[in-house]
C-alpha cells in the first residue's frame, strides 16, 4: 500500500490534495475487497483525522460547500448522525439542490427510522437526478412501509 505522506508545514488544501491523490492511487490496489469496504476501513482508522482536516478547512474557507458536504459524509460513516445532519443543513441552506446533501439527508433519516422524512428526501433526490438508482429503489419500499403503518 502506498503511504500517505503529510508534512506539518503543508496548508490544509495541500493536505487534502495529497490525501485525494493517495486515495486515488490506493483504491485500485485493493481490488480484492470492495471500495465501500475499503472506505469503511479508511474511515474507521483515519476518520477523526479526516474529520479534523475538513473542520480546519471549513474554518479557513466557510463558504466552500464541498468541505461541509465531505465532513457530513465522514461524520455519517463514523456514526455521528447529529453532527452529520448539522453539516447537511449547512450545505442545503447554501445549495438546496445539492445532490449529495439531499441523498445524505435521506440516508440519515432512514437510519433514524424517520421513513416519512426519508421518503420526502428521496423524492427530492429524484427531482435533482431522475435516474438515481437508490431513490428509484427505495421510494416504493418506503411508500409501502408508510402505507402499512397506516393500516
Amino acid at each position: 500500500m502506498l503511504p500517505i505522506i503529510i508534512c506539518r508545514n503543508m496548508t490544509i488544501i495541500e493536505k487534502l490534495i495529497k490525501l485525494e491523490i493517495n486515495l486515488f492511487l490506493v483504491i485500485p490496489l485493493v481490488q480484492n475487497i470492495s471500495n465501500s469496504l475499503f472506505l469503511s476501513y479508511l474511515i474507521n482508522s483515519k476518520g477523526s483525522s479526516i474529520n479534523k482536516l475538513f473542520s480546519n478547512l471549513i474554518l479557513q474557507q466557510p463558504d466552500y460547500i464541498e468541505a461541509w458536504n465531505k465532513r457530513a459524509t465522514i461524520r455519517f460513516m463514523m456514526g455521528q448522525l447529529d453532527a452529520s445532519l448539522e453539516d447537511v443543513f449547512v450545505v442545503l441552506s447554501k445549495e438546496p439542490k445539492h445532490f449529495g446533501a439531499v441523498s445524505g439527508l435521506a440516508m440519515i433519516l432512514m437510519r433514524e427510522k424517520n421513513f416519512g422524512g426519508a421518503l420526502q428526501a428521496y423524492r427530492k433526490v429524484l427531482q435533482i437526478h431522475p435516474f438515481s438508482r437508490d431513490a428509484l429503489r427505495l421510494i416504493p419500499i418506503l411508500e409501502q412501509r408508510i402505507l402499512g403503518e397506516r393500516i
